[in-house]
């Protein structure tokens, strides 16, 4: 009886570790994927806000040479008169 009791629990105690183990590597490739997830979405938000820079920088670049083409033409249309 004390034997199929310590066996009892030494099958308990393998199987229990055994599901502790499972669960664990279960949560580091989730946990992993879930990394690998956000640094793309993160990649993706980088990218993004760089290109709205870029387009923002070049509307900045367009709208002061089309302020100094008026300036200039302006300036021209004075020196006529």
């Amino acid at each position: 009886m004390k034997k199929i009791k310590k066996l009892n629990c030494e099958k308990i105690i393998y199987i229990f570790t055994l599901i502790s183990f499972i669960l664990l590597v279960v949560f580091f490739i989730n946990n992993y994927k879930m990394t690998v997830i956000l640094e793309k979405e993160r990649i993706r938000i980088n990218r993004e806000i760089y290109l709205k820079q870029v387009i923002s920088k070049k509307k900045e670049q367009d709208f002061i040479e089309e302020e100094q083409e008026k300036k200039f033409i302006e300036k021209n249309k004075n020196v006529r008169k």
